[in-house]
Formats: C-alpha cells, sequence, structure tokens
C-alpha cells in the first residue's frame, strides 16, 4: 500500500477481518436477535507449507483487494513490494512453514 501511495484500504478488503475487533461479532449476533451470546477469543494461524515466496505468491494471487493494488505498480516497484512483503514473512518461518497469526 505504501507503494501504491494508498493510506487505507479499499472497503472490499476489510470485510474478510471485519469481525476481529473485540466485540463486534458479539454485537452483531445479539443485533440479529440471538440471546445469551458469549464471544471468546482465539489465536488462529495462517499457515503455508513452504517458504515465505511461496506465501507472498499465494497471497498475491488469492487476494483481489491486494492483487488490485499490487497491479497498479510498475513492474519496479511491484517486485519491491514483493520483496519487502516475503522478507516481513521470514520472521514467521520456521521449519520450512510460514505461519502467519491473523488478527
Amino acid at each position: 500500500m505504501r507503494h501504491a501511495g494508498i493510506s487505507e484500504l479499499p472497503p472490499e478488503a476489510a470485510q474478510p477481518f471485519c469481525f476481529g475487533g473485540g466485540g463486534i461479532l458479539q454485537r452483531a449476533v445479539e443485533a440479529a436477535g440471538f440471546e445469551q451470546v458469549r464471544e471468546t477469543t482465539h489465536e488462529v494461524l495462517s499457515s503455508w507449507p513452504g517458504p515465505p515466496e511461496e506465501a507472498c505468491e499465494v497471497f498475491y494471487g488469492g487476494a483481489p483487494p491486494f492483487r488490485g493494488i499490487l497491479d497498479r505498480l510498475d513492474a519496479d516497484s511491484r517486485r519491491q513490494a514483493m520483496a519487502e512483503t516475503t522478507e516481513m514473512l521470514r520472521k514467521f518461518c520456521s521449519e520450512g512453514r510460514v505461519r502467519v497469526p491473523e488478527s
């Protein structure tokens, strides 16, 4: 996003994690008419059975809002953004697998 000059995600990009904040899901379920709702938090890891380079490529191919952002970049900027993302994923890599905590 920094390479594309974008400061905020487009609305469609936030949808997969729209219930990530505490209490948001509970309020939505209660507003739908459910009673005695209890929300619990669990740490979830996104996992890729390979190196960070592959995880980055899979993310690029499977996340249309982010792909659209990257596709706006010229080839050099796109390579740089992908390289930086790959480097960030390295800190989550162990035993040949990338495990990224989701919020």
